[in-house]
């Protein structure tokens, strides 16, 4: 019987040193989880390998740990319970892997060698992709705010038999509910749940409400290399920046072949839900500093940044996308005008905006006769006439 005899591996930098993990790949189903994948290179190898002598390795193997844990890395093998568990979840564990391996081999048959995203092997995947050319819309309660979200595809699952989509959709709830719990100060925001089952289910989804928002299948023999790379569209949030593999072996064929399950979160997504979350903030915050900067021909940008920044505070992690989105947002609704390549100002509708106006404070026996000005330049100042009560008329 021939042997699997392949490790993956997962590049780290910590300035401008380099150390490896080795996961050697047991012969029986095992789960790993790690964060970060978005930066870090990572791919598989031959046992045969030669190591690379200028990198720290450290070689991870099956142990009788429940869990063991490098760096970003957290593996739970096959005794684990977390593994273990799958056989009260599932009617059959077994019939599940087989089942899923046909649909697998049947896709490399046909895919292998001509995927372009992939040299060898073949892959399949479902769930949130892109924004699409007629997009779904939703409308944030809090301001009113449309929101463009992105297109759910669920055209795989549509090509598995009733047996093996159950069985795959009862997977994914279980790791779903053992992973990505609360308590782990993961996946805690239930707007952005509520918007992907909403996603999924208008895109066709049956089965049980998840956090998952993107699941990759594929398919390599013992032959078969993953070349390096970075899942680049991972998602960066805290929460959000982690994926769970699972994965099994079949021998088919004088051939050994590892089936992997990937379950992640996709950045696009967590772009939407900053929108949603914090735009109405940035665009009042992006009004108060034009009037702050009180420029006749305009405020720059990058001035208009700086006392938005300070506002925020560095902790802001996604700032320059919401900005920009919240830029845009302003001058489509006719609040500001850009009056040079990177300057804005507000337009002659806004500036009955609340701020704006600054009252001349007098003696009452003299307000009839005088004026208030407003916070813009001279040239566009304007005088209006107080009545006794004291206030615009």
């Amino acid at each position: 019987m021939p042997l699997f005899e392949r490790y993956l591996w997962f590049r780290l930098y910590s300035g401008n040193v380099a150390n490896q993990l080795n996961l050697v790949v047991p012969h029986q189903p095992f789960l790993y989880i790690c964060s970060n994948l978005h930066e870090i290179e990572h791919g598989d190898a031959s046992t045969t390998h030669k190591s690379n002598t200028n990198i720290g390795e450290v070689y991870i193997r099956d142990s009788q740990t429940q869990l063991s844990a490098v760096g970003p890395l957290k593996v739970f093998f096959n005794h684990s319970d977390m593994v273990q568990g799958m056989n009260i979840c599932l009617p059959d564990v077994q019939r599940f892997h087989t089942n899923l391996f046909h649909f697998m081999l049947n896709k490399y048959k046909c895919i292998n060698g001509k995927d372009k995203r992939d040299t060898c092997g073949a892959r399949v995947d479902f769930g949130i992709g892109q924004i699409q050319h007629y997009p779904t819309i939703y409308i944030n309660k809090v301001d009113g705010l449309r929101h463009i979200l992105p297109h759910c595809n669920l055209r795989v699952l549509e090509e598995m038999d009733h047996e093996l989509s159950t069985e795959f959709a009862l997977t994914l709830q279980y790791f779903d509910k053992n992973v990505n719990s609360y308590r782990d100060r993961k996946c805690r925001d239930h707007v952005r749940t509520q918007i992907v089952n909403q996603i999924f289910e208008k895109a066709g989804w049956t089965g049980p409400k998840m956090k998952w928002e993107y699941v990759n299948i594929s398919i390599r023999s013992s032959k078969d290399t993953l070349k390096g790379h970075r899942d680049s569209k991972n998602d960066r949030r805290s929460g959000y920046d982690h994926a769970t593999v699972y994965s099994f072996l079949r021998t088919y064929d004088g051939d050994i072949f590892r089936v992997v399950i990937v379950m992640t979160f996709r950045t696009n997504m967590g772009s939407v839900m900053d929108k949603i979350h914090y735009l109405t903030k940035y665009k009042s915050h992006i009004l108060d500093a034009i009037i702050e900067l009180k420029e006749r021909v305009g405020s720059t940008k990058r001035a208009i940044k700086s006392i938005v920044r300070t506002k925020l505070g560095n902790n802001d992690e996604w700032y320059d996308k919401v900005f920009d989105v919240a830029i845009e947002t302003l001058q489509s609704e006719s609040v500001i005008v850009k009056v040079k390549k990177s300057s804005y100002k507000l337009c002659k509708i806004a500036r009955q905006h609340p701020k704006m106006v600054k009252v001349k404070k007098l003696p009452v026996n003299q307000r009839k006769k005088s004026t208030a000005y407003t916070r813009l330049g001279r040239s566009e100042r304007t005088c209006t006439r107080l009545g006794r009560s004291g206030r615009l008329t």
